[in-house]
């Protein structure tokens, strides 16, 4: 995604327009879940790891300090529930 057109997504995203949450799941929500099904090795946790990834994306926003892309951040927090749910999947 281009400079620009990304830095208007990431202001869409931060004042809550819905169009922007659709934006968001076309763009990266396919390459989420086939990165969260390779790593879990299972279609339904990977699934489960997208949702949980998007609504933590749209609950945290604010957060997102620019210092990256907007995917980088967003990966970043997909891997870090995939690595919890093998965590919590080994501890039982």
């Amino acid at each position: 995604m281009a400079l620009d057109g990304e830095k208007r997504l990431i202001k869409k995203l931060k004042k809550g327009k819905e169009e922007a949450y659709k934006e968001v799941l076309d763009l990266y929500g396919n390459r989420l879940l086939k990165t969260c099904y390779l790593i879990l090795k299972d279609k339904d946790e990977g699934e489960d790891i997208v949702q949980e990834t998007f609504l933590k994306v749209f609950r945290q926003i604010g957060a997102f300090k620019g210092d990256s892309s907007i995917y980088t951040w967003i990966y970043q927090i997909a891997i870090n529930l995939c690595r919890d749910r093998l965590r919590k999947n080994r501890d039982f």
